[in-house]
């Protein structure tokens, strides 16, 4: 006696296989665009971290860098001098010439005098800078020189006498 029963075994058997295989390839392509979103996202906050970073880069202070006169003219001297220098501890101080009694430096005609200052055997400012201003003297003649340590990088230098 035969009973038509609709669908044989083996086709059912069949479908249910293809159902399978169709949920793993499924499967598989859902974890794999996971996989690509999540390394867009990594992509994409590396990319923010970077830009800020840069952003921060151009607006933090610069290095300290050792401040050194480029004397251009004849013979003169520093007669003033102000700078502000990172410490070792990662604070900002000052150093102020006119606080340590008007020191001044001499500034031999074409010569290059780095900048520092020591009390006897004491050194109290080791000629560091991010910023500086510097009055350099000769005879009745005023230079006034400022900027920042950017204009040191290279082991660069303060220019005076020169227009």
């Amino acid at each position: 006696m035969s009973r038509d029963t609709g669908l044989s075994a083996a086709v059912v058997s069949l479908l249910a296989v293809l159902a399978v295989a169709a949920m793993l390839v499924s499967g598989w392509r859902f974890v794999s665009l996971n996989a690509k979103l999540s390394e867009a996202r990594q992509a994409q906050s590396e990319a923010e971290s970077l830009s800020s970073r840069a952003i921060v880069d151009r607006m933090s202070l610069p290095a300290n860098r050792p401040l050194q006169i480029c004397n251009h003219g004849g013979e003169g001297k520093v007669s003033a001098l102000a700078a502000f220098y990172w410490t070792q501890d990662g604070t900002i101080e000052q150093f102020n010439s006119a606080q340590e009694g008007w020191f001044t430096w001499p500034l031999p005609a074409g010569k290059t005098v780095p900048m520092q200052w020591t009390d006897g055997s004491r050194r109290l400012w080791d000629g560091s800078a991010i910023f500086y201003a510097v009055e350099v003297q000769r005879g009745n003649a005023t230079q006034l020189i400022a900027g920042t340590s950017a204009n040191l990088d290279g082991g660069g230098c303060a220019a005076a006498g020169k227009e």
